[in-house]
């Protein structure tokens, strides 16, 4: 069974996870929005938000449980993953797509925490107040 690249649900899921964990209100924001159109069900936005067990979640396949399990231990401080996780990771992601899931909620965590330090306001704020 030869591993896939993500694809764009998964990506999807690890921002919007990240976003939520960083508490960033414009992060949640941006990128949930049209979250449906992304595959993203509310049941899913619930687990994200720790609302719902991701085991309890049918739609969610086995990889993006395990993506987003990844992107919980990545954006804690410290960031502590077992060996015995990280095999787990390694038998279900190839190279490229670790890099890419660090990197994208590497990535979110970075934008969530600048914006948060500028207190920028929500992006449903920004989209009715702010428009250029």
């Amino acid at each position: 069974n030869p591993k896939k690249d993500l694809d764009a649900k998964t990506l999807q899921l690890i921002r919007v996870q990240v976003s939520i964990l960083t508490s960033c209100p414009f992060c949640v924001d941006m990128n949930a929005h049209e979250f449906e159109n992304n595959g993203i069900t509310e049941d899913e936005l619930q687990g994200l938000s720790g609302v719902l067990d991701l085991d309890m979640i049918p739609s969610l396949s086995e990889r993006e449980k395990l993506a987003i399990q990844y992107t919980r231990l990545i954006t804690q401080t410290p960031v502590e993953i077992s060996e015995g996780f990280m095999n787990r990771i390694k038998a279900a992601f190839n190279e490229k797509e670790i890099v890419v899931m660090v990197t994208t909620a590497a990535q979110v965590n970075y934008w969530a925490r600048l914006i948060r330090a500028l207190g920028v306001p929500s992006a449903g704020f920004m989209d009715r107040e702010w428009q250029l």
